[in-house]
């Protein structure tokens, strides 16, 4: 539904070239961006304020080990594989600058 909001949603650059793999950036509506879950249901919405700085955000994300990989290893078989690995602290600071809801069709 936002995308049908022309002229006041701008769509993201190469939107659409992509398939999406979890959250990514749609575009901006009336200067305000917009991130698309696509695993949300088709009617759910959530709302969020993005502070200047993490004291005024409500969610953190902390990356501590960015990207981390093995060195390729050689099966029997003469397969080549790789492990990769990420850690990350997620946290809700200040709940209340989120809400969630369910939009209708009248």
């Amino acid at each position: 539904m936002v995308r049908q909001l022309a002229p006041n949603f701008v769509p993201a650059a190469g939107l659409g070239t992509l398939a999406p793999t979890g959250p990514y950036e749609m575009g901006t509506l009336d200067g305000r961006l917009v991130i698309h879950d696509p695993m949300l249901g088709a009617t759910e919405i959530i709302f969020g304020y993005k502070g200047d700085n993490y004291l005024l955000s409500g969610f953190v994300f902390a990356p501590y080990v960015p990207l981390f990989s093995t060195p390729t290893l050689i099966t029997s078989d003469l397969k080549a594989q790789k492990g990769f690995m990420s850690s990350a602290a997620f946290k809700v600071t200040q709940p209340g600058v989120f809400t969630h809801g369910t939009m209708t069709i009248v």
